[in-house]
């Protein structure tokens, strides 16, 4: 399937240059080549289907590309597809805004990516204590929801971070009184917000690694209809005015699991300047 339509914008404007070259060199040579008109008919010819042909190209290569790096804040963001547990770098996995630990399919499904990284541990008791004698998630309780039946009842601020070796554990989503995630575009928002703001503090200096958060099980409780391609270019644009900055070699990395890979278009990310 071709994410970017033929005779989309940015194409043009990267096929601009090859065109007006061919067009500039060829319009020069004529003029002060006195030749007939048969040739000069010839030579439009030649000139307009390497012009097509050029095209072709980059409509191909565009529609195959698989990763992209901008320049945003001075810092480097790179975008590509894969697993994000296969990464050496720090990553984000996105929990709910009670930091569960219990395996239970009515809180944590085993197969998000909050699910995946629980069933890694050996243990949660190590993690849980962590969790409860935090000072800096002691700064980020919200409440206590003394009349939640199942998992934890502390609730804690949304894109709180939990700092745990290679990982940062992020309070993502809500969850309404059927332990259902769900999230408002707001709400949205202001947790990407939050999270580079814990970024900023916990980093030091390392590349991080972050998932394409609200992609899944997550529900936009607005019902705003939003696309995994909304989503990335809400992460992008959340990243660009939180103003932190990755100094070099460290960058951000976005990675998109290969099942969206149909879904995402980098081309519009790239022509669109989300880095400018």
């Amino acid at each position: 399937m071709n994410k970017t339509t033929f005779f989309n914008k940015n194409i043009f404007k990267k096929a601009t240059p090859l065109f007006s070259m061919l067009f500039g060199v060829s319009a020069t040579v004529l003029t002060f080549i006195d030749v007939d008109s048969l040739v000069r008919i010839v030579s439009f010819v030649v000139i307009a289907s390497i012009c097509i042909l050029g095209y072709v190209y980059i409509f191909l290569r565009v529609n195959k590309l698989e990763r992209l790096i901008l320049e945003v804040n001075n810092s480097t963001l790179s975008i590509f597809f894969g697993d994000i547990f296969e990464q050496e770098e720090i990553k984000i996995i996105p929990l709910n805004e009670y930091f569960d630990t219990t395996m239970d399919e009515d809180i944590i499904s085993p197969n998000t990516l909050h699910g995946k990284y629980i069933r890694r541990l050996d243990s949660t008791k190590t993690l849980d204590h962590e969790i409860e004698k935090s000072d800096h998630l002691k700064e980020k309780i919200l409440d206590e929801n003394s009349s939640r039946k199942k998992g934890k009842k502390i609730r804690y601020k949304l894109g709180t971070i939990h700092k745990r070796q290679k990982y940062f554990l992020l309070a993502f989503s809500k969850f309404d009184d059927q332990n259902k995630a769900y999230l408002t575009m707001n709400e949205y928002v202001q947790c990407l917000l939050n999270m580079w703001g814990e970024i900023d503090t916990f980093y030091n200096g390392d590349t991080v690694t972050i998932p394409l958060l609200g992609s899944g099980i997550t529900r936009m409780k607005d019902n705003t209809d939003i696309t995994d391609q909304e989503l990335l270019e809400i992460i992008i644009w959340t990243f660009r005015i939180s103003k932190v900055k990755f100094t070099y070699p460290s960058q951000v990395r976005i990675i998109i699991h290969l099942d969206k890979k149909d879904k995402i278009d980098l081309f519009k990310i790239e022509g669109d300047s989300y880095g400018a």
